[in-house]
């Protein structure tokens, strides 16, 4: 059961929750489209723009049209060459039903997955489950914040920033080594240029040369249709990192 207005609901509502739905089928259909028209041929502009169609377009009725997988959708991809054999002609990605279904049936499985998790565990604690509510718009009930921690090396006069390759699994349990189901969620630049170089560890190698070492943590705050990334240096906020989801 779909509970559109889960505010009544909450104080009784132990809440639990995974990186799941809206994320993780930008982040498949991002490495769908990449392995399919190669992402060395892929431009920013026209990333963001199937990107876009991606949400608005074909997200929202994957499952409200029952003739959805019978259907063929023309995903807009300006500045590529046209090539027959993946169905791109004359800047548009011809995507059949069929297709779109293989990227979101791994989401729709982890979701499966975590909502049985979740019912067992109430069940275990003698808690009666009447009702599962999936919340598509607060943010608050998306899950808790993960620390993911981080350390440097710069140079002393450069600028303390760091950019980082952000990648998912959409198993329930991490390969031990990257495979097919291991994607690239985005790329995060981490400027440290606001916190005061006093706080680092300053060092001297061999050479004679000063460096600083910093170690600092980025807080990922999972939301309904979107990552919130921000930087934590000694226990305090340092603002946003950006994310960026397509190069």
């Amino acid at each position: 059961m779909l509970c559109l207005q889960p505010r009544r609901y909450l104080d009784r509502l132990t809440k639990a929750g995974d990186i799941c739905g809206s994320v993780l089928l930008d982040a498949a259909f991002k490495a769908f489209l990449n392995v399919l028209v190669n992402d060395k041929h892929l431009s920013g502009k026209s990333s963001e723009l199937a990107l876009k169609y991606w949400q608005d377009q074909i997200k929202p009725n994957f499952a409200s049209d029952p003739d959805f997988e019978e259907e063929t959708h023309f995903v807009p991809l300006p500045g590529l060459k046209d090539n027959p054999k993946i169905g791109l002609q004359d800047g548009f990605l011809q995507l059949e039903g069929a297709q779109i279904k293989k990227i979101f049936d791994p989401v729709v499985d982890r979701v499966k997955v975590q909502i049985v998790h979740q019912v067992n565990s109430a069940r275990a604690k003698n808690m009666p489950v009447k009702l599962v509510c999936c919340d598509a718009g607060d943010e608050i009930h998306e899950g808790k914040p993960i620390r993911m921690g981080f350390d440097m090396t710069v140079a002393v006069g450069r600028t303390p920033s760091v950019t980082s390759r952000l990648k998912i699994c959409l198993h329930s349990e991490a390969p031990e080594r990257s495979d097919s189901s291991v994607y690239q969620l985005c790329t995060l630049t981490t400027d440290l240029s606001s916190v005061p170089t006093q706080y680092f560890t300053k060092h001297r190698n061999s050479k004679g040369t000063v460096y600083y070492t910093v170690e600092f943590y980025i807080i990922m705050t999972p939301g309904s249709a979107s990552m919130k990334f921000e930087l934590e240096f000694n226990g305090q906020s340092y603002g946003e990192v950006q994310a960026t989801y397509f190069e």
